[in-house]
Parts: C-alpha cells; structure tokens; sequence
C-alpha cells in the first residue's frame, strides 16, 4: 500500500466518521463527507460482519487498486489511499448523486455497447497478443475505434 498522508491516518478513530455527514448507504458500505486538515474528502467504509465484511473489504481494496491505476485522468477522484485496510480515502468531488442524476435510457444503451464492444477487442488483443494473426471468426468480433485504427498505424 502506498504511503499517505499522516493526517489521514486519524480516520482510523471511530470518532471521525462518528460526526461525518452520510453521502451514501448500500450492503457494501456506507460513503461519508468530511472535512481533514482543510481538505473536503469522501470516505468508503465497508459494512457488514462476518464473511460479508470480508468480501466488502476486498472489494474495497479492489476499488483502491483501481483508482490508483486510474491516477491522473481527467474526472476521477484523487486517492489519497487505504487506512488500515478499511476506509478507501478519496477526494470529495460536489456533484448530484448517480441515484438522482436525470440521465437518458439512451445512455445506458451506448454505454453498454460500447464496453461490450472494448472487452470484446481486448479479448482478441489479448489472445493474440496484438492484433496480427486474428482468424476470420475473431477479426468478425473486432471493432476498432478510428483513433485505434490511426494510432496502430503511427507506430508501425
């Protein structure tokens, strides 16, 4: 785990989250807002007891995984890292919450599609290792975005 600040190693003190506004509760946990040192911060904490502590845990840590590789674009939270294995610690982002966003079925539709359509493409990538050599029946699953297509040919 990298390291972090010290100061977000407090939160570690149930008293912390005790007086923190609730964003969010679902069966994997509950999303808190507070403010650390001056900074507005989003913190996750896993719920439950038992084995479905532990699988939220992980989930967590998993998510803590993700962000950290997703480290620098545009739109995702700063991580400021995991305390104790137990509270994911991000930059708190203002916005609408998802369950309230006024968001078209359109979306989910091209949404959908389009990460079925990428996991397709890093399928065939990934079987081949590159995308020479596909098979007739393969190269029918592929769908390679105009900037893929541009890009693979600047680096030949």
């Amino acid at each position: 785990m990298p390291i972090h600040p010290p100061s977000i190693d407090s939160l570690a003190d149930p008293e912390m989250l005790a007086h923190a506004d609730v964003l969010a509760r679902s069966n994997q946990g509950i999303v808190y807002r507070l403010v650390l040192d001056g900074r507005e911060l989003a913190v996750k904490q896993a719920a439950g007891t038992g084995p479905l502590l532990a699988i939220n845990r992980h989930a967590l840590k998993r998510e803590f995984l993700a962000y950290r590789r997703l480290e620098g674009v545009a739109g995702v939270p700063h991580c400021l890292g995991m305390v104790r294995g137990r509270l994911l610690v991000l930059e708190y982002v203002p916005a609408r919450p998802f369950r309230d966003a006024a968001v078209e079925p359109v979306f989910f539709g091209r949404l959908f599609e389009f990460m079925r359509q990428t996991d397709l493409n890093a399928w065939v990538k990934l079987k081949y290792g590159g995308y020479s050599g596909v098979s007739e029946a393969d190269r029918a699953l592929l769908r390679r975005s105009w900037l893929e297509r541009v890009l693979s040919r600047t680096r030949r």
